[in-house]
């Protein structure tokens, strides 16, 4: 089901309206597009699919450059120049005409629009929401944790002060002891943390994110559903 929600309508002819947006809280990029690619199951590896992705992607600028477009089931793509040529001796000049790539989609992905299901959401109390545990030494997603090794956390809303000792992400043991504070971050940005790893002792451990949002005072927390385990 693919979420939406309607926000109240400000200009145009009726401003009393609403309008709905459809909720993209995450960007889908090309890292979560091989994360799919390379699920347990499909027989690929991430080089692999980086690899095959790569191809592709220089096989469709190929057909662009050398036949001005090409037509697949996804989509199709066909290059226009804009502009008016004085005659027919004229020829191209970047001063007054451009290049253009008109993409439409293809019969995939019309035939995608028709099965789409929609379900209304109410507005979420904004909270850090962490979705991917990726554990770079084990090569894991949401399983395990390498005490020291480096770790990337992928969701929403996941920015915070990591300077305030009340934010930051934590490691809660299962068996209810102290908690670990992760103290070195390489990069914290909204859909991506990447850290570094406390000592953890052998356990089971709840990933926990507190946070300080935008226009709040409050800590306001979000954690991971499935339990981290540190051999």
């Amino acid at each position: 089901m693919l979420p939406y929600s309607l926000t109240k309508k400000t200009v145009g002819q009726n401003p009393t309206g609403y309008i709905a947006y459809v909720n993209q809280d995450e960007k889908n990029d090309l890292n979560k597009i091989i994360d799919h690619m390379v699920e347990e199951g499909t027989g690929l590896t991430r080089p692999q699919a980086l690899a095959y992705f790569e191809k592709l992607m220089q096989t469709v600028e190929y057909f662009i450059e050398t036949k001005g477009g090409v037509s697949t089931p996804l989509f199709q793509i066909r290059t226009t120049i804009a502009g008016v040529f004085l005659n027919e001796r004229d020829e191209f000049d970047p001063q007054r005409h451009s290049i253009r790539l008109r993409l439409t989609p293809g019969t995939r992905l019309n035939q995608l629009k028709k099965r789409l299901k929609l379900v209304k959401k109410r507005k979420r109390k904004q909270e850090p929401g962490p979705e991917l545990f990726i554990d770079l030494v084990s090569e894991t997603t949401n399983e395990q944790a390498t005490p020291q090794g480096v770790a990337t956390i992928r969701g929403s809303n996941l920015i915070f002060d990591p300077h305030d000792p009340r934010q930051g992400i934590f490691f809660i043991p299962e068996n209810g002891s102290a908690n670990f504070r992760v103290k070195l971050y390489v990069t914290i940005r909204s859909t991506e943390i990447n850290f570094s790893i406390p000592p953890l002792p052998p356990g089971k451990y709840t990933v926990v994110i507190h946070a300080v949002m935008r226009r709040h005072k409050s800590i306001r927390t979000g954690l991971m559903e499935k339990l981290i385990t540190v051999c």
